[in-house]
């Protein structure tokens, strides 16, 4: 990805536009993929899930996938208009389930038993950490670092417009 400038603005843009969306790179690879979210796809995608009980998991499709080059905000403007044209629909969110705690533990020993079998590549669990942040923060610079200090790491970003 040589146009980091137009990765910055397509963030900026996605994020000020409230599209769900998930951007991320694999350990030692340059290649960056974006995941947008524009509800037709229910299947597959970038899943979160959170630890409470009292929130729900989400699924960020994969209906538009862009990759490098490619991630910017005219390409994106581009394909939103060629899929809304084509089904004329509205993005919308995809609540999986509600997991407890144990729930949420068994379901991580579980993706570890698949992974060792070969079923699964790898499995993410993350954690949410809630931060002030200074009024000139800019999420696409941010991402932007990430990639550049992190190269060994899966490094990823994801936004809903019901969560931020």
């Amino acid at each position: 990805m040589n146009n980091f400038l137009a990765l910055e603005k397509a963030i900026a843009f996605l994020v000020e536009k409230s599209l769900n969306f998930a951007i991320f790179r694999q350990p030692n690879e340059s290649k960056i993929t974006l995941f947008l979210d524009l509800g037709k796809n229910r299947k597959t995608g970038f899943v979160l899930q959170p630890y409470s009980t009292k929130k729900t998991s989400m699924l960020i499709s994969n209906d538009l996938v862009l990759e490098n080059e490619n991630i910017s905000v005219e390409n994106i403007q581009k394909q939103i208009a060629k899929e809304i044209f084509k089904k004329n629909q509205v993005s919308a969110n995809l609540s999986i389930h509600f997991m407890s705690k144990n729930a949420y533990e068994l379901y991580v020993e579980e993706m570890a038993s698949k992974c060792a079998a070969g079923e699964f590549k790898k499995a993410v669990a993350t954690r949410i950490k809630n931060v002030n942040l200074p009024s000139d923060f800019n999420i696409g610079k941010y991402f932007l670092k990430l990639l550049e200090n992190y190269s060994d790491v899966f490094v990823n970003m994801h936004y809903t417009a019901q969560y931020g």
